[in-house]
């Protein structure tokens, strides 16, 4: 996800996320989909907690430390 800042804290990425990971599931067939996030990105990590997403690993991406959080089954998730 990618919001502006004048679109956060209103509940956007949240439902945008929950809609674009059962549109993977049902039409991709994509069960448990990742986010690479930066730790030091706290609203994206309290947000991929919120969904119910959990920390699989940490690694660098594109040279910068990031965590990688495994979302859970389609229809496990928080809603």
């Amino acid at each position: 996800w990618a919001i502006t800042s004048e679109a956060e804290g209103q509940g956007i990425a949240y439902e945008a996320t929950l809609a674009a990971r059962k549109y993977g599931a049902e039409h991709l067939g994509l069960l448990q989909p990742i986010s690479y996030i930066r730790p030091t990105n706290t609203r994206s990590v309290t947000l991929a907690h919120r969904l119910g997403a959990k920390i699989e690993s940490e690694t660098e991406f594109l040279g910068k430390p990031c965590y990688v959080f495994r979302h859970p089954n389609h229809g496990e998730a928080a809603a």
